[in-house]
């Protein structure tokens, strides 16, 4: 297995999850650097991630989170297009897409109208359509893919699962009873384990069309308050809760829920762990994280 990342800085603890993995830094942009490692590695399949992932910051950062996950993708597509076209490229998008949809049209599946309601949607909407553009004249076999929310053991803290688990964490170690800031609790989101998710990207390269797009998402909508309250029963602390206005988004959507029958049907994956596990798992990670910089 061959990776290709943003040079090491605050993600070494990620790198510790890689053993055996042949790791090259560099820019996602830099189709050269990608083309001469692909002409070496000659992978049969590319897992395209890369990207500016953070929604609330894509507002701030407009042409950074464009140039990056717009860019970056033509840049992948190219280096495939160079070394191998009959390389399988998973484009891994967003459910963020679909944007602000009426509650009655939930789960949302793939034929649902795209109105992404973000910079960070847009681009990956936008990647979607290199995709299919490279896959329809003969560049690429690329199939895409909308994750809908994700979490587990690994995940950044700029992710709702991962922040309200790392704060907790934080507040056992030091027993200083700080408040745990949260957001808008209302939100009712998708969750799946990142391994499950991960299971549906390798099950999209194996068995997925060329060009097909598929929704990869536990048709399950899980409240945020749902989440911090469950993972505030896990917690060996009294916490107190404290509702942070910069926490809110410019624009967020109450109910998100996707249709996955797609993936299952002509994919044969659907997701198995349930959200229990996943937040135990989380806060265990970052237990053990925030020992180790301790």
């Amino acid at each position: 297995m061959c990776g290709y990342a943003q040079p090491p800085g605050d993600n070494r603890h990620q790198s510790a999850h890689l053993d055996g993995a042949d790791l090259h830094y560099g820019d996602v942009r830099d189709a050269d650097r990608l083309s001469e490692l692909l002409a070496r590695v000659r992978p049969h399949t590319v897992y395209h991630l890369a990207a500016l992932s953070h929604v609330g910051n894509s507002w701030e950062g407009q042409r950074a989170t464009l140039e990056v996950n717009l860019l970056g993708t033509d840049a992948v597509l190219d280096a495939v297009a160079r070394t191998d076209r009959e390389a399988t490229v998973v484009v891994v998008s967003t459910g963020q897409v679909y944007g602000a949809t009426d509650e009655q049209a939930m789960p949302l599946d793939e034929t649902a109208a795209a109105r992404p309601r973000s910079p960070y949607a847009a681009s990956k909407l936008c990647a979607e359509v290199l995709g299919r553009q490279a896959t329809d004249s003969g560049m690429a076999r690329a199939v895409m893919v909308r994750p809908f929310n994700f979490a587990g053991p690994g995940q950044e803290p700029t992710f709702v699962c991962s922040d309200f688990a790392r704060q907790i964490a934080v507040a056992e170690a030091t027993g200083q009873g700080a408040p745990i800031r949260v957001g808008n609790l209302e939100a009712r989101r998708d969750f799946t384990h990142v391994r499950d998710m991960a299971c549906g990207f390798q099950a999209a390269a194996e068995r997925g069309l060329p060009g097909a797009t598929y929704n990869l998402c536990s048709g399950q909508g899980t409240s945020i308050q749902e989440v911090l309250d469950e993972l505030m029963a896990l917690s060996t602390a009294e916490i107190p809760v404290e509702v942070d206005p910069e926490r809110f988004r410019p624009v967020d959507v109450p109910l998100f829920i996707g249709d996955g029958s797609l993936a299952q049907r002509e994919l044969g994956w659907k997701p198995e762990i349930p959200m229990s596990q996943t937040l135990q798992e989380t806060l265990e990670y970052w237990r053990e994280r925030v020992r180790a910089s301790a």
